[in-house]
């Protein structure tokens, strides 16, 4: 079973579980992309529950790592990271690397600040 996590999108998620055929067998979306970090486990967990799926059936672990928003691209990217290196499997086909994340623009997390020696004192 192969799990696509998908966190592109402005305002929700999609986890989907897809078989060895790559046919897609099951989805859930997760709603509020403010408070994704843990909406990502507590759905991922819910659809391999409603699925009958177990940990171990997972051999691979796929997520789009962008462009989008910073925040749900650096954590999608970082749970999925985590996910393919706790369940020892390949991440977008490839195992032992990281994803990483592709922003849509560059973070916007404090003002830029002026140093004081580029202050025209006139």
């Amino acid at each position: 079973m192969i799990i696509d996590i998908n966190i592109t999108h402005q305002d929700n998620g999609i986890i989907s579980l897809i078989d060895h055929d790559g046919q897609e067998k099951a989805q859930k979306m997760i709603g509020n992309l403010k408070t994704i970090s843990g909406g990502i486990i507590q759905v991922l967990d819910e659809l391999l529950d409603e699925n009958d799926c177990m940990r171990e059936s997972v051999t691979e672990i796929r997520v789009n790592p962008g462009p989008g928003s910073f925040t749900s691209i650096r954590t999608g990217v970082a749970v999925a990271n985590a996910l393919a290196y706790a369940f020892d499997v390949p991440i977008n086909g490839q195992k032992g690397i990281f994803v990483e994340p592709r922003y849509d623009r560059s973070p916007n997390i404090s003002k830029n600040k002026t140093l004081v020696s580029e202050i025209d004192p006139n």
